[in-house]
């Protein structure tokens, strides 16, 4: 963590930042006369809180983007939000996300509750092992990854995320760019529920290429696409009880 020393009209304030991606991180540059950060785009979507206290104000000298402290934002209602922590189920949902980014299947299940129960477009319903297996196989087969994960809010009750995957889908050899809004619920310290939701008409359109465009409203189509991963899924699991 680092905080950031503002020099409003009322007087000097700290805000904390959390840097979650350290290492891929560039150092902030930060300009005190002026109050203001200067970032590269790509780090902004790094720090987990406050975002909102900053605005853009043009392109600084090295490249980056020019932030200052927005004093709307300050000086209302998430003003007292400045000197909180991180919310645990926020550090749970970032810690998922990390271990997805470097395609670490098991970091990613110790994350999940037993009683899992995970949804998306292609995996409708899976409990349990299954939704901790799914990870771990596609983990294991990713191609061409990368993962950057641009926003989280977390709660006691629930979690949101938004996060975007590039990958190379191997049984077309196509790229795809897969943009997702997941919900979270959780139970002693763990993710109990996960929803993933995107477009999957988008998705089928780049990973399947014309067909997928032309014909991923169908739902024939759809059911096509999960069968196919859930025969990859058992195929999977069966070899994992193998072993």
């Amino acid at each position: 963590m680092i905080e950031v020393k503002l020099r409003l009209p009322g007087g000097t304030i700290r805000v904390p930042y959390h840097l979650t991606h350290v290492n891929d991180c560039r150092t902030p540059a930060f300009v005190p006369l002026a109050c203001s950060v200067a970032l590269r785009k790509r780090d902004v979507a790094q720090i987990a809180r406050p975002i909102h206290f900053f605005e853009r104000s043009g392109r600084s000298r090295f490249g980056g983007t020019l932030f200052r402290p927005s004093l709307a934002a300050l000086n209302g209602r998430h003003l007292t939000a400045i000197n909180s922590k991180m919310h645990p189920h926020e550090k749970l949902v970032r810690d998922f996300y990390a271990a997805f980014a470097r395609r670490d299947g098991d970091a990613m299940a110790r994350c999940y509750h037993a009683d899992i129960v995970f949804t998306d477009a292609v995996f409708p319903l899976l409990k349990g092992a299954e939704a901790a297996a799914m990870w771990r196989m596609l983990t294991s087969r990713a191609q061409d990854f990368s993962l950057e994960l641009t926003a989280v809010h977390a709660e006691d009750d629930g979690a949101t995320a938004h996060w975007e995957a590039h990958y190379l889908f191997s049984a077309t050899g196509r790229h795809v760019h897969n943009r997702v809004d997941a919900m979270f619920a959780f139970r002693n310290g763990l993710i109990v529920r996960h929803v993933d939701r995107f477009s999957f008409w988008r998705w089928a359109a780049q990973a399947l290429g014309p067909a997928g465009l032309l014909l991923g409203w169908f739902p024939p189509l759809k059911w096509m696409v999960r069968r196919q991963a859930r025969k990859g899924l058992d195929q999977f699991l069966n070899r994992q009880t193998s072993q």
